[in-house]
């Protein structure tokens, strides 16, 4: 386990991590399956996330706002999956062109832990392109068995999602 969280980025994120913590008394770190080091990490900036928490008050709901290069899109998503305006860019050789991504993963209302495939698992994540029009920028839905965001909060009151703490007395 040391191996595998030394062979990621993981201490590098936690370092950037702690900041948003102590500050805003909330932080978000999501977690993706990577070929090369088995996970990868990725701190969330203040201001690009929205949390919601189950009943149990664990936040189980984020979206947040990725801004993405065409190059990063086509990547990540293949070039059949974006958008004619993504396309064009692409095909133009616009590759550092800046855009806008809503990812958005939730619990699955169809998580059947009798059946096998992403559709069905226990929290299914969307990743649309923002500005597009109806019927296009739809790039993927898949789903996770765990919870990818990690979101740790300094303390929490009632049922609030975002904490509170020291650092919430020093902002203006």
């Amino acid at each position: 386990l040391f191996l595998l969280m030394a062979k990621s980025n993981l201490y590098n994120s936690l370092s950037a991590l702690y900041p948003d913590l102590a500050v805003f008394c909330t932080a978000s770190l999501y977690v993706e399956d990577d070929p090369l080091s088995v996970f990868r990490t990725y701190v969330q900036p203040i201001g690009v996330y929205c949390l919601a928490n189950n009943h149990r008050l664990e936040v189980d709901t984020v979206y947040r706002h990725v801004v993405m290069t065409v190059q990063q899109v086509v990547a990540k998503f293949g070039i059949q999956a974006v958008s004619q305006r993504v396309r064009n860019a692409y095909e133009k050789h616009s590759l550092q062109e800046k855009v806008s991504i809503l990812h958005a993963v939730e619990p699955n209302e169809d998580y059947d832990p009798m059946k096998v495939g992403p559709a069905v698992m226990r929290y299914q994540s969307l990743w649309l392109e923002e500005s597009c029009a109806e019927h296009e920028g739809f790039l993927s839905r898949g789903g996770y068995e765990e919870f990818p965001y990690m979101s740790p909060r300094w303390e929490i009151t009632a049922e609030e999602a975002y904490g509170s703490g020291p650092g919430m007395m020093v902002l203006g």
